[in-house]
């Protein structure tokens, strides 16, 4: 062998060693790490969820959306502890929704309290609290929320008729919080001004007397087509009015008997405060993955009647 190979084979070998030496020194130097108590690994990870999110999607406390069941549960244990009343108001539960193993929706529940039986004033409720915060973003467009921000949506009352207001994300989503009974409106005089008011009214009327008054509105509409078919004229539109006036008393008269019976029937209901803090994202695949869903539906039921239909 050539002395320039022997030389080039020694040097190899010398930083081989030497690098096998170093490595083992690195790895005696490291040393065991504490392991971190579950406070502090939720603490974290609820950071690096902070730090990673254009919009908030926190839902109340410590407890974020859109996370895994195993994730929701020990944040769910944590602000439990750290968080046994809000507003005034014990928490009696707190509650996750999923869809597609996330968290869509937490769901934070009172102790029974009395405002349904104050008449629904709720000076510590909860609404107030989010309405304080909140302000006027409330009634979005979207579902059935009071307020938004970001890509969360919430959904608060102090007159909820149930402690367990929904069992699921499905549920949530195609059912309407139900709520302590109230007085319902009465027709006020402005009710012309819509059509679908006008049908509203006439609707409220017992049968007989929706034919009463059905007949007594085509006996007008025969006499105009007779004396003015062209355009509807003032006598036209009084005689109308003057139908639909008296439909309305009659209406708000029933409303008003019923208000009265009802009232004295739900005095001492039970109700409690409900916060539902949704995610929008999850929301919006809910209401698309529905539409898939049922248009599919329609679409075997169409195939299925077009076999039939194929055999006759």
């Amino acid at each position: 062998m050539k002395k320039f190979d022997i030389g080039l084979a020694i040097v190899i070998i010398t930083f081989t060693m030497m690098a096998c030496s170093q490595k083992k020194q690195q790895v005696a130097s490291v040393q065991p790490t504490k392991p971190k108590s579950e406070a502090e690994r939720v603490k974290e990870q609820n950071k690096t969820i902070s730090n990673s999110q254009n919009q908030d999607c926190t839902a109340i406390g410590n407890i974020y959306l859109n996370i895994t069941r195993e994730e929701f549960e020990s944040q769910r244990k944590i602000f439990m502890k750290e968080t046994p009343e809000l507003g005034g108001l014990k928490i009696n539960s707190v509650n996750g929704l999923f869809y597609d193993d996330r968290l869509a929706a937490v769901q934070i529940i009172s102790q029974q309290q009395d405002y349904h039986k104050k008449g629904g004033i709720a000076i510590d409720g909860w609404y107030l609290l989010y309405h304080e915060k909140y302000g006027n973003q409330h009634k979005s467009n979207r579902y059935k929320f009071d307020f938004e921000k970001g890509m969360k949506a919430i959904a608060v009352t102090d007159l909820s008729a149930s402690d367990k207001p929904f069992s699921s994300f499905e549920h949530f989503m195609d059912n309407p919080l139900k709520e302590c009974y109230t007085n319902e409106k009465l027709f006020s005089e402005d009710y012309r001004n819509s059509l679908l008011d006008i049908i509203a009214l006439m609707n409220k009327l017992p049968k007989s007397r929706k034919k009463y008054y059905d007949k007594k509105i085509e006996e007008v509409e025969e006499q105009h087509r007779k004396a003015n078919p062209e355009l509807p004229d003032y006598s036209y539109i009084m005689s109308l009015n003057s139908i639909y006036e008296e439909a309305r008393k009659e209406v708000n008269a029933i409303i008003e008997r019923n208000n009265e019976i009802n009232s004295e029937k739900h005095k001492n209901d039970p109700s409690w405060s409900v916060i539902i803090v949704a995610y929008l994202p999850l929301c919006d695949k809910y209401d698309n993955d529905k539409r898939i869903k049922e248009s599919k539906i329609n679409h075997s039921k169409e195939a299925k009647r077009q076999k039939e239909l194929n055999k006759i």
